[in-house]
């Protein structure tokens, strides 16, 4: 019963955590947490291998294939449509910790070009 047990709180507490990557041109690019002290609420940091700092905020872009299957996604996902430009969207997730879960499940998608968060990078000056 002991190693159920165990077995149960590993099981679920590997279900609840968030996904450390994203995927870009098929292939996936894994990140680090960050705990940073920041002014801005509401941004997760990740480090790249490359050490590239970025901010995940509660929104993602989205280029889908052909339009008609937008609403769909919109429904399937919760998503709201924050600013469209041609096949290029801008959705709001409901709950930021799902960001990068949602992007990664849309890159899947049949449909979908490319999803990914809407990134905050640092800039760095020379």
């Amino acid at each position: 019963m002991k190693y159920f047990t165990l077995l149960f709180v590993v099981l679920i507490n590997f279900s609840c955590a968030k996904p450390n990557y994203y995927i870009q041109n098929n292939q996936k690019i894994e990140l680090k947490p960050l705990k940073v002290q920041t002014r801005e609420q509401g941004v997760d940091y990740y480090l790249t291998k490359q050490n590239v700092k970025l901010g995940v905020k509660d929104t993602l872009f989205v280029g889908f294939h052909d339009d008609k299957f937008v609403d769909t996604y919109i429904k399937k996902y919760n998503l709201k449509l924050v600013k469209k430009r041609k096949k290029l969207y801008l959705f709001k997730v409901k709950n930021k910790d799902l960001t990068l879960e949602i992007a990664n499940f849309l890159s899947l998608e049949q449909d979908v070009k490319f999803a990914h968060p809407n990134f905050k990078r640092e800039v760095k000056l020379r």
